[in-house]
């Protein structure tokens, strides 16, 4: 996969730790080996071993040496051999030969308790001091896994599954959060300790062939032995590699315990409740062995990750058509990215007036406050959704909902993508999958947006274009307005209308030092190459200290605002002109009754030819702040007002 391409990495902080286990380095030793020595060596330094109870109870180890000339038994030292229920055969190298085996046998080792075994080979005739690390630990338990947890689909019970939704990946590439079913197997001698099979290998929906390897299984171990201190204990390596090195995953609570850390730890606990487990956002880890030498960031951003082992165990749920009660919050501008279309919609807000079996805080714990927006596409058709913890949610039975549109005589649903939602008490972006019932047929995924931001005019000016034309263009009569509710959002109304664009030009202006940001946002304009977007050019880079080399500001001695931009399209290919684009205000005068002077596009030609390959550009950092998917530039977003 082109993980570079087709998902940016968005790593907009710093790791917690390197994944690699750190030693302390006391120097090597001396040489002491005698002449010839035949430098043996342990094929790995450390082994855990999970061994199911009815397998015999041997296990074999691998040495190597350098020098073959001779027969050798290796003589061992034993550092450490747990209840001494280890037995240590022989290893023997004949002549010649450069790779040697043992077995150790544990007979009488009970189920459930590890066991660990150190050797150590100090013979001057086999190794030297100055080869430090002379030492093999392996650690053996004898457990059984039995399956765990069942799915209900279309009607069937499969059993030995779980209901997974992913929430860590999310964190750093732009993926949607899924949900899928997972093998799951839990201990036998200890309830509530699971373990999660192959989340990321053939079932996850993003992989590709090549990023995973099918011959190897790997684990996501979760203790829950106590439902309401539920962690992971160890890092848990995937055989999945996106180009970065192979996934790790671990959480802070197993961190910090893993430190004798319990106090750092508690925060970080999830719960094990009505069959279900869960994290606190942002509590569990993310590591790649090769980038940024295996660090762990912390991910399950949105909080999201669950894993439902039990799904009849799920306490009543409140009724969303008959149990709430609802108020209007305010009517907005409802603007269809999908339909291309803008009008007029109701926001909602629901209470439960229904307590049985607890309904109202069950679903308040759960899902927080109920939402819907009043018949977006066709009357009579809602469309639901809840805010927790400031985020936007599904709410059960209405993952899937209605939209009243046929596409090719099929209904068309809708489903809220959680994690890419986002919720505010002027505006609700819902980044919505259009489908059919069953999701076989996916007709796009679209921001559907309800706005209750108002802005008032402050002045009007004339706007300069340089990028786009072939030579610097200005247009007077452009309405400039301030956001209500923010103190440093401002508007350049139909900014892009001289060249048949409905687009607005949406900026930050910072009045302390008189500095400028304008995020990533559409022109409405494709000349053929796709959609093209705007960002000053610091921005784009996601480097703040760029804004030194591509300044973005106002000059209060001329009422100029100067915008060092680029624009981009969604293939990588960009627009851009050494000079800065401006504009020149007068601030309070006919900005109400101000109207831009329409010219004809004919009259500034427009650079129609190949944009330059935005993959040659400099700057390699992701873009820091937004999630971006270039196979749908449609997907960035800029801060949140």
């Amino acid at each position: 996969m082109k993980k570079i391409f087709k998902y940016t990495l968005l790593l907009a902080f710093g790791a917690l730790i390197s994944c690699t286990n750190e030693y302390e380095y006391d120097g090597t030793g001396t040489w002491n080996a005698t002449e010839n020595y035949s430098n043996v060596a342990f094929e790995k330094a450390s082994e855990e071993i999970e061994l199911e109870p009815t397998v015999e109870t041997k296990y074999e180890f691998t040495m190597t040496r350098k020098n073959t000339d001779t027969e050798v038994i290796v003589p061992f030292v034993i550092e450490e051999n747990t209840d001494d229920v280890f037995k240590v055969g022989e290893v023997k190298f004949a002549v010649g030969d450069s790779v040697a085996t043992g077995v150790v046998t544990f007979d009488n080792a009970e189920v459930g308790k590890p066991y660990t075994l150190k050797l150590a080979v100090t013979d001057p005739n086999l190794v030297s001091d100055y080869s430090k690390g002379i030492v093999y630990s392996l650690t053996i338990n004898r457990v059984k896994w039995n399956p765990a947890g069942f799915v209900i689909q279309n009607g069937e019970r499969y059993d030995g599954y779980a209901m997974y939704t992913e929430d860590i990946f999310t964190t750093f590439f732009s993926v949607e959060n899924l949900t899928y079913p997972v093998k799951v197997q839990e201990r036998d001698d200890m309830p509530g300790y699971f373990r999660v099979i192959n989340p990321y290998g053939e079932s996850y929906p993003y992989n590709e062939e090549g990023d995973y390897d099918p011959t190897v299984d790997s684990y996501i171990i979760i203790d829950a032995t106590d439902p309401d201190k539920v962690y992971i204990p160890k890092a848990c390596y995937m055989a999945t590699d996106w180009g970065y090195g192979q996934f790790v995953i671990w959480d802070f609570a197993g961190y910090y315990l893993n430190q004798d850390d319990a106090a750092s730890a508690e925060p970080y606990f999830g719960t094990y409740k009505n069959g279900k487990i869960t994290f606190p956002a942002g509590s569990l880890l993310l590591a790649m062995t090769n980038y940024n030498s295996g660090g762990l960031y912390g991910s399950n951003g949105s909080g999201l990750f669950a894993l439902v082992i039990d799904p009849t165990l799920d306490p009543y749920k409140a009724s969303i058509k008959t149990d709430f009660k609802w108020e209007a919050l305010y009517n907005g501008a409802f603007t269809s990215e999908q339909l291309g279309s803008t009008g007029n919609a109701n926001l909602y807000k629901g209470t439960c007036v229904v307590n049985t079996d607890a309904c109202d805080s069950v679903f308040t714990a759960d899902y927080g406050t109920a939402y819907y927006i009043e018949s977006p596409y066709t009357e009579g058709y809602n469309l639901y959704f809840s805010v927790l913890d400031g985020k936007v949610k599904t709410i059960e039975g209405y993952e899937v909902q209605s939209t009243g549109i046929e596409s090719m005589g099929a209904e068309v649903f809708a489903k809220i993508n959680q994690g890419t939602s986002s919720f505010s008490d002027t505006e609700v972006v819902l980044n919505i999958t259009f489908q059919n019932e069953d999701g076989s047929i996916v007709y796009g995924t679209a921001n559907e947006t309800l706005s209750n931001i108002t802005y008032t005019p402050v002045g009007v000016g004339t706007y300069t274009y340089v990028a786009l034309v072939s030579s610097p263009a200005s247009v007077p009569g452009f309405t400039m307005s301030k956001r209500d509710d923010k103190e440093d959002v401002y508007m350049i109304e139909q900014w892009f209308a001289p060249f048949g664009g409905s687009a607005n030009l949406t900026f930050t202006w910072n009045k302390k030092d008189n500095t400028c940001t304008i995020p990533t946002q559409t022109t409405s304009l494709d000349i053929g190459e796709g959609e093209i977007f705007i960002s000053d050019l610091a921005y784009y880079t996601g480097k703040p200290e760029a804004y030194g080399s591509y300044p973005c500001t106002f000059d209060p001695a001329t009422n100029t605002f100067s915008f060092t931009v680029i624009y981009h399209l969604a293939n990588g290919g960009y627009y851009n002109n050494p000079l800065a684009e401006t504009f020149v205000v007068e601030f309070n005068e006919a900005a109400n009754s101000a109207k831009v002077v329409k010219q004809s596009i004919n009259k500034w030609e427009l650079i129609m030819g190949t944009p330059k390959n935005g993959k040659r550009m400099n700057w390699k950092s992701p873009f820091v702040g937004t999630k971006t998917n270039f196979k749908s530039m449609k997907t960035v977003k800029g801060p949140v007002f």
